[in-house]
């Protein structure tokens, strides 16, 4: 079956995705790719697409990137209520199911931690991507504070750093924990803690 190469990138990322989020992270093989059963590629098919390894583990990274970015959006476009919102965000957690990719530590930062001295551009393009997602939690809590729900001095950046970095130790405790009771409560306490941002009536 011969398919245009935007399709075999777009297929070939999604398999990347998949096997990253659901195996120890290591170096990544277009080989190790096309070995996989959600794929019928030959390798030689996949190197028509991916002209390196680093383009390969790119393009996984831009589509989980720009997935993620547009649920995010999606998620918070219009609601009412900003800081409800971003609560309810990290509560969501608590409700997948076992084994949901959502649950697992998140592929930008994975990349981040693993990669900045072996593949530097990789690390520089999660970072960037990491950077890009908390801007768009910077621009939440922003409409947060032209709704009257923060004072006027809070420092948005820095609130989407604080949440970033919750969420993703909440992702890392999914890991580690089979303590769903405590789980909960971690993620209730991250929750009660952006709701009490809100200025009072």
């Amino acid at each position: 079956m011969r398919i245009d190469r935007q399709t075999a990138i777009s297929l070939v990322s999604f398999v990347a995705i998949s096997l990253i989020f659901f195996a120890p992270l290591k170096p990544f093989s277009i080989w190790r790719v096309s070995r996989s059963d959600a794929l019928q590629m030959k390798p030689g098919s996949i190197n028509g697409a991916f002209s390196r390894k680093q383009n390969l583990n790119s393009e996984a990274l831009r589509h989980y990137f720009e997935a993620n970015q547009t649920a995010l959006r999606q998620e918070f476009s219009g609601v009412a209520s900003p800081l409800s919102a971003l609560a309810e965000h990290i509560r969501t957690y608590v409700k997948m199911p076992e084994g949901h990719p959502g649950r697992r530590v998140c592929m930008l930062m994975k990349t981040v931690i693993n990669t900045k001295a072996a593949e530097p551009e990789l690390w520089h393009q999660a970072k960037g991507y990491i950077a890009a997602a908390r801007g768009d939690i910077a621009s939440v809590l922003a409409a947060a504070k032209r709704l009257g729900e923060l004072p006027d001095d809070a420092n948005c950046e820095n609130l989407a750093r604080r949440f970033q970095a919750n969420l993703g130790a909440l992702r890392v405790e999914f890991q580690q924990s089979d303590d769903a009771d405590g789980l909960a409560q971690l993620a209730e306490d991250m929750a009660n803690e952006i709701e009490h941002l809100r200025i009072p009536d």
